[in-house]
């Protein structure tokens, strides 16, 4: 899970040739079939620059500390 639970659809800043395409939420994997079309698009380069700069492996993310969404709990805290 993304802190802002957009996918990440970019080659890696720090790695050339390494790309990638994965999910940004819990519930992310149903969306596989049709993330497709946007990785191609990434992958030649016809991506839309606001996808682009919104799915980007290095775009500034919100606090995890004041994300709503995302726990502060762990595993553990969950047992009696």
């Amino acid at each position: 899970m993304t802190p802002s639970e957009d996918f990440i659809i970019s080659p890696h800043s720090a790695c050339p040739g390494l790309y990638i395409a994965t999910c940004g939420s819990f519930h992310g994997f149903k969306f596989l079939p049709v993330l497709g079309k946007y990785v191609a698009e990434m992958l030649e380069g016809r991506l839309d620059p606001e996808l682009q700069k919104k799915w980007a492996w290095g775009r500034e993310l919100p606090s995890v500390i004041t994300h709503k969404k995302l726990s502060g709990l762990e595993l553990r805290d969950l047992l009696d």
